[in-house]
């Protein structure tokens, strides 16, 4: 038997050696493993309110699944994750009839895993579950299924929704600071949506307009996005000022940028994210713009990629793009945003010189 000078032990575990000098271990205490429901909260808190109801959705149908199954969810082995994922990768969506594709797929597994955190288990492993996953993203993509992108528009396009807006009521005041925000500072409506009156700063030079965090900012660090004054009718200061001098007269000074406006100029809660898209889409049908050429639908997020793009068209570089649309300054997902309108013009190869014919020799 070991003896064990006490002196050396913490002070917190002194207690715990013996009087013949052996150190006492205590039983094993579940409070150890446990989160309290304050922290619980407190953790789906952290989560974005978009990815916290993916989230819910699909841990209902995994725990409906595994009933089903006779299989445990809480907590699940990496088996019955790899089995679970094998037959998602079977199913087809009820919506369209269409497989799920691998981006679906793989918030479901992330979600699984996630719950797993918050309830003090240990996360199954994922390895085979994303084999699968790896394996039924080449079939959809060798059977010619394409990543789903929105649509975009131009500079004539986003004119043209701009235009639609109604800037004599406060409904079209607020729509058009949508328009316009979105594309000059790239935004997610997620992101649109939590904004607040205070987040809104209006300088010599332009606007700044504070994120205090983002999908690719999830620790709250915060960054400011800036976007120049224009003089035109896409200026983002006059969009925010006309805005929200029409909120101070109607008492709002604080509390989130966005709000529900009734029919009857009437200011109610917060506008929501979804209701976001919604209304970017309806001007974007007003306008003309809701579909390309390609028959793709715009959304907001169309409106984040279409800020990209006119950027990218304009000479921006990848790192201001980057930093514009608060992506990682290593990431290449900007690339993925930007929309090239002429790909024979501007195709990478276009300009490589031709090759003169050779010279045929004199025949007598």
């Amino acid at each position: 038997m070991e003896i064990i000078d006490a002196e050396l032990l913490p002070v917190t575990f002194r207690d715990r050696v013996s009087e013949s000098g052996e150190l006492v271990i205590p039983s094993h205490n579940p409070a150890n493993y446990e989160l309290s429901p304050e922290t619980v909260k407190a953790l789906a808190d952290s989560i974005p309110p978009e990815t916290m109801r993916s989230y819910r959705r699909w841990w209902e149908q995994c725990g409906e699944w595994c009933a089903q199954n006779n299989r445990d969810f809480l907590p699940m082995t990496s088996q019955t994750l790899t089995e679970w994922t094998r037959v998602l990768t079977e199913t087809p969506s009820p919506k369209t009839g269409a497989s799920l594709s691998g981006s679906y797929i793989g918030i479901a597994i992330a979600a699984v895993r996630t719950l797993h955190t918050w309830k003090g288990h240990d996360k199954p492993d994922d390895t085979q579950a994303r084999m699968l996953l790896k394996a039924h993203k080449k079939r959809l993509s060798d059977a010619g299924r394409r990543v789903k992108k929105s649509a975009v528009v131009d500079l004539d396009g986003f004119t043209a929704m701009v235009q639609q807006c109604d800037t004599s009521t406060l409904t079209g005041l607020r729509d058009r600071l949508i328009v316009i925000w979105s594309i000059w500072a790239f935004t997610r409506r997620s992101e649109f949506a939590a904004r607040n009156i205070p987040d809104a700063t209006v300088m010599k030079e332009g606007l700044v307009l504070y994120f205090s965090s983002s999908k690719t900012d999830q620790a709250g660090d915060g960054v400011d996005v800036k976007m120049p004054r224009r003089d035109d009718i896409l200026d983002p200061v006059t969009a925010w000022t006309e805005y929200r001098t029409a909120l101070a007269e109607r008492g709002l000074t604080t509390g989130r940028i966005l709000r529900r406006v009734d029919r009857w100029g009437n200011i109610g809660g917060d506008l929501k994210a979804e209701s976001v898209n919604d209304i970017i889409q309806k001007i974007a049908a007003a306008a003309g713009v809701d579909y390309d050429e390609n028959g793709l639908k715009l959304t907001a997020h169309g409106l984040r990629a279409s800020g990209a793009t006119i950027a990218d068209e304009h000479g921006a570089t990848g790192a201001y793009l980057r930093r514009q649309g608060r992506w990682s300054p290593t990431s290449n997902v900007a690339e993925g945003y930007i929309r090239h309108k002429d790909e024979w013009k501007n195709n990478a190869v276009a300009n490589v010189p031709t090759i003169p014919a050779p010279r045929t020799s004199d025949t007598a």
